[in-house]
């Protein structure tokens, strides 16, 4: 029987209503029990990441958009935003009236556009250098739609997203396609044997270089015309049902 190594988007594929299901924490363990690998591919940051996510076993953890990867505890990649430039961002965000906050290895920071009670607020990018010196910066996160000239600005120096309801980036040329393949390298398989599962515009890459790919029913269209296969909603269990059909659970 084929192995693979499963890639599982977080937010609307397999973590919805604040919660991952008892019906796909059972189908990740049944696959895993069959000797399947199964990762999470996620642009969240390592600090956004909350313990009920980390405590299903996962193989590998690819976070902050392909950028930072963890397989079995040791880490392959940590590539960060440079402080100074994180500031430098940071405070432009500001003066333009744009939320921000700021995603690090070991705390969420952000400016006072954004306070949503569960950051530290920072009133400016001096004093994230001054507070926060060592602090790996993995990626940013804004609220709403930025205006197509900051749009075309972030793009340029970094790997830009612009949801529908919110925009995120992180360092340029990482994305969580990229984020794949060492992970893949270290299970030692290939494209070919990866399923990948998510519903948004940042799992795009991934679909497209996985040799399976999995949008939830409830995905964005864009997300689908890519996919291989559709499953259901995220709300319905779409990951488990996906489990069991390519893996014959």
């Amino acid at each position: 029987m084929n192995r693979y190594v499963i890639f599982l988007d977080i937010d609307g594929t397999v973590y919805c209503g604040g919660a991952i299901s008892a019906g796909n924490r059972k189908a990740i363990r049944l696959a895993q029990n069959a000797g399947h690998k199964v990762c999470i591919n996620t642009a969240r940051s390592p600090a956004d990441i909350p313990d009920k996510i980390r405590n299903v076993h996962w193989d590998a953890i690819v976070s902050s958009i392909g950028s930072h990867i963890v397989v079995g505890g040791r880490t392959l990649l940590a590539a960060r935003i440079p402080a100074k430039e994180a500031a430098r961002v940071f405070d432009e965000l500001t003066a333009a009236g744009i939320g921000a906050m700021i995603e690090g290895d070991t705390t969420l920071l952000c400016n006072p556009l954004f306070d949503n009670g569960h950051c530290t607020v920072l009133q400016s990018g001096d004093e994230l250098l001054r507070r926060f010196p060592d602090e790996a910066i993995a990626k940013m996160f804004l609220p709403g739609v930025l205006p197509q000239r900051m749009q075309d600005s972030l793009a340029a120096r970094f790997q830009f997203y612009q949801h529908q309801t919110y925009a995120e980036f992180s360092v340029k040329g990482h994305t969580k396609a990229t984020g794949m393949l060492p992970v893949l390298h270290a299970f030692g398989s290939d494209i070919a044997h990866c399923i990948a599962m998510g519903d948004s515009v940042n799992d795009l890459e991934m679909l497209r270089a996985a040799g399976i790919s999995v949008a939830m029913g409830d995905a964005d269209e864009r997300v689908k015309a890519v996919c291989t296969h559709i499953t259901c909603d995220a709300a319905d269990d779409g990951v488990a049902k996906a489990l069991y059909t390519l893996l014959n659970l």
